[in-house]
């Protein structure tokens, strides 16, 4: 008889981070600019994945590495033409990067996970256009690996 082995892949996928929601009606390179302003960081468009935006800041000095990306992405897409009408209709759905967080418009995922959490959300709360910002436990997230962007 062979001996079975077997492979547990989730303590390779282990990342430690922060993670903030944000509800902001802002467009994503304003909140970009309003968060550089306010951290003292340099958030730049980094790609879209998967028609995220992914705004990207790596601090070289404290290790830290900074992403802001979207949550929500609305996506249209043209029904076939049904027996019944004359003409095509096209409908929109809205795709989450993390279900659990609908009302949530966007994240901040912080690599360090000694910063001071508490310090940060009080600054992001002091931009005007900002509804509200609150830190996430991320140990209970289903949709964890939709956040590793790598």
């Amino acid at each position: 008889m062979a001996a079975v082995h077997k492979l547990v892949l989730d303590d390779f996928l282990e990342d430690n981070f922060i993670l903030l929601a944000i509800h902001s009606p802002l467009e994503p390179y304003r909140l970009a600019y309003e968060l550089n302003k306010i951290l003292h960081i340099q958030l730049k468009y980094h790609k879209q994945l998967d028609a995220y935006d992914l705004y990207e800041y790596e601090d070289e000095k404290s290790q830290i590495l900074w992403n802001l990306i979207n949550n929500k992405t609305i996506n249209s897409l043209e029904e076939k033409q049904k027996p019944s009408t004359l003409f095509q209709q096209e409908t929109n759905t809205i795709k989450y990067l993390v279900p659990e967080y609908k009302k949530t418009d966007y994240f901040i995922k912080i690599s360090d996970s000694v910063i001071a959490v508490d310090n940060i959300i009080s600054k992001i709360k002091a931009i005007p256009q900002i509804i509200t910002t609150f830190a996430i436990a991320t140990d209970t997230l289903k949709s964890k690996n939709n956040l590793i962007f790598y």
